[in-house]
C-alpha cells in the first residue's frame, strides 16, 4: 500500500522525465538525418570538377545543411541538459528514495516469503498429522497475542512465530517443545527485541496460511461426516426426522412380530405366559439381542 501511495507522488516528476527524453530522442533522429545528408552532399562534391556549372549551387546547399546540423547539435545539447536535470530532480528527489528501499524491502520480503513457502517439511504419518494439529491448538491458545497482556505481545508474535514456523514444516518436536516451556511457565522469557515489522508481517502471512489450512482441513472433515450428507439430500429437517421416525417404528414392529411368531413355536404349554406381553418394552430393548 505504502509502495503505491508513493510511486504515485513521484509519478510526476517521472512522467516530466519521460517526456523530455521522448523529445530529445526526437531531435536526435533529426540531427543523426542532418549529418548523413551532410556526409552525402560532401562525397558528391568532392567527386565533382569544382569548375563545372553546378558545383556552386552543391556547395552553397552543402553550406546550409552545415548550418542547419550545427543548430540541430545545438538545441540537442540544451535538450540534453533539460532531460538530465529532470532525471536528477526524479531519482534525489526524497520522496523516490524512500519509494526504492520500500520497493526494494517489498522485492526482498517476497524472497524470503517464497523461501518460506519452498522449505521442506517433516513427512508425518495420518495420527501424526493429527497429533500435530492437536499440539498446535493446545500452545496456540497459551501464547496467542490476541490473548495475553499487552506486556507480553511482543512476545508473544515470537513465540507465534515460532510455532507457525514449525508447525509449516511439520516438526511436530518443536512444537511438543513449546508447549511444554508454555506450560511450564518458561515460554514468554524468549528475547523479543530483534523482532521488526517486518518479520512480524511475515509471521502473520504464516499465521494466517496454517490457519487457513486448519480451517479447510476442518471443513473438509465435516463435508464428510455420512451423517451431514444424508442430512442434505433433505430440504426440510423435520421431514428428515419423520421419515427416520418412521422406518424406526416399522423396524420395531417387525421385530416384535418375529419374536412373537418365535416364542409361539417354541410354547407347547399354553400355561406358559407370554414372555414378551410380560416383559416391560423399555426393559426389553435395553437387553442384548
Amino acid at each position: 500500500m505504502k509502495e503505491a501511495l508513493l510511486e504515485e507522488a513521484i509519478q510526476e516528476k517521472r512522467n516530466a522525465f519521460e517526456s523530455l527524453k521522448e523529445e530529445y530522442e526526437a531531435i536526435r533522429e533529426e540531427q543523426q538525418e542532418l549529418k548523413s545528408k551532410k556526409q552525402k552532399q560532401e562525397q558528391v562534391l568532392e567527386d565533382m570538377d569544382a569548375f563545372d556549372d553546378g558545383y556552386d549551387e552543391l556547395y552553397e546547399e552543402l553550406q546550409e545543411l552545415k548550418d542547419a546540423l550545427d543548430e540541430k547539435e545545438q538545441e540537442l545539447n540544451e535538450k540534453r541538459k533539460e532531460t538530465k536535470n529532470a532525471k536528477d530532480a526524479w531519482e534525489e528527489d526524497d520522496v523516490t528514495q524512500e519509494y526504492e528501499e520500500v520497493k526494494q524491502d517489498s522485492e526482498e520480503f517476497s524472497r524470503e516469503y517464497e523461501e518460506v513457502k519452498k522449505e521442506e517439511r517433516h513427512e508425518l504419518s495420518a495420527e501424526e498429522k493429527q497429533e500435530l494439529k492437536k499440539l498446535f491448538r493446545k500452545a496456540s491458545r497459551l501464547c496467542h497475542p490476541d490473548i495475553v497482556a499487552d506486556e507480553l505481545k511482543e512476545q508473544a508474535h515470537n513465540m507465534m512465530s515460532q510455532l507457525n514456523d514449525a508447525y509449516s514444516k511439520h516438526d511436530i518436536v518443536r512444537i511438543q517443545e513449546i508447549l511444554l516451556s508454555l506450560e511450564n511457565g518458561t515460554g514468554f522469557n524468549i528475547a523479543s527485541d530483534t523482532i521488526t515489522n517486518k518479520k512480524q508481517l511475515r509471521t502473520k502471512i504464516v499465521d494466517i496460511r496454517n490457519m487457513m489450512a486448519l480451517y479447510e482441513k476442518e471443513l473438509q472433515d465435516i463435508e464428510e461426516n455420512e451423517v451431514l450428507k444424508i442430512m442434505k439430500e433433505y430440504d426440510d429437517l423435520e421431514e428428515y426426522f419423520t421419515a427416520l421416525e418412521t422406518e424406526l417404528e416399522a423396524e420395531y414392529e417387525r421385530l416384535k412380530t418375529i419374536h412373537t411368531k418365535n416364542i409361539a413355536k417354541s410354547d407347547t404349554n399354553k400355561d406358559v405366559p407370554n414372555a414378551f406381553t410380560q416383559v416391560d418394552e423399555d426393559d426389553y430393548w435395553s437387553n442384548e439381542f
